[in-house]
């Protein structure tokens, strides 16, 4: 099926995990095609990925198609994001990797309804830890949340004018797990046309990159990286002094979330000892 006019696309991105991607297609299937583009970005999977998409009805990509797939090598998830972000047809675009799901039909229709009037939405996600599902509270955002090693929604559970993520450039392919941090801080500077919705967008695989306990300390490493770029050569010297111990206590165990509080509090810290500082000189 051909539609040329959506408000939304969305973007899968998969490689070699036919059973996240089967999650992510079931939880799309009682969805109306007409209503949205769904484009899949394989990176040439060996397994049966592609056999499951064509089972599905997807069609290999043509400018138009409701519901198509490209597979293709390249160079890492965040390259995909790109590549699919550049295939978007629709004015806002969500990323629902393989694995993640939609939370219902319902949350479509509400999303293509507040995403009439806002350049970006975002909800609560649910995560599957086992006998039951927790639902995650996003924070509330504003332009001024630019703040480091702050928490940000989860990218299933948020939708952003394509054009707005164009702006900032999309995923900054020299990371290899936050550029959709970087992303998501990037959008929210750059616009005031942001609403929090009252409703679950979508439910969080837990066995992507990035939820890998044994990735924790490199993802911390990349983060620290990533929320220093703009700080002053004193803060940068600062906190070169702590970032290793982060580093360490991570591959002792200590929980991510706990660190980057850690982060966070140690760099207000810095805040106020350069302020003194600067009083000073």
């Amino acid at each position: 099926m051909r539609n040329n006019q959506v408000s939304l696309s969305i973007i899968t991105i998969n490689l070699n995990n036919a059973p996240g991607l089967l999650q992510t297609l079931n939880s799309l299937k009682e969805t109306p095609s007409d209503l949205y583009q769904h484009i899949i970005v394989d990176g040439a999977s060996s397994d049966d990925s592609i056999e499951i998409v064509k089972r599905f009805g997807y069609r290999p990509y043509c400018e138009g198609e409701a519901r198509s797939y490209l597979s293709e090598s390249d160079n890492g998830i965040y390259h995909g994001m790109n590549k699919g972000l550049q295939l978007a047809r629709g004015s806002h675009v969500l990323f629902l990797n393989s694995g993640d799901a939609l939370q219902s039909t319902e949350a479509l229709y509400n999303i293509l309804e507040d995403i009439r009037d806002y350049d970006i939405i975002y909800g609560s996600i649910a995560i599957d830890i086992g006998n039951s599902m927790r639902v995650i509270e996003p924070p509330t955002l504003s332009r001024e949340h630019r703040v480091p090693f702050v928490e940000l929604p989860f990218h299933p559970s948020f939708v952003c004018s394509k054009k707005l993520l164009q702006l900032v450039g999309g995923f900054d392919e020299k990371y290899r797990y936050v550029a959709d941090v970087k992303a998501i801080e990037g959008v929210i500077s750059r616009t005031e046309s942001i609403k929090k919705v009252n409703y679950t967008i979508s439910t969080f695989d837990l066995n992507g990159i990035t939820s890998d306990r044994g990735n924790q300390s490199k993802i911390l490493s990349e983060r620290i990286k990533l929320e220093t770029t703009d700080l002053t050569r004193y803060q940068k010297r600062l906190l070169s002094i702590y970032s290793p111990g982060l580093v360490s206590f991570m591959k002792m165990g200590v929980p991510s979330r706990v660190l980057l509080y850690c982060a966070q509090l140690k760099l207000m810290i810095l805040n106020i000892r350069y302020f003194r500082q600067w009083r000073k000189d």
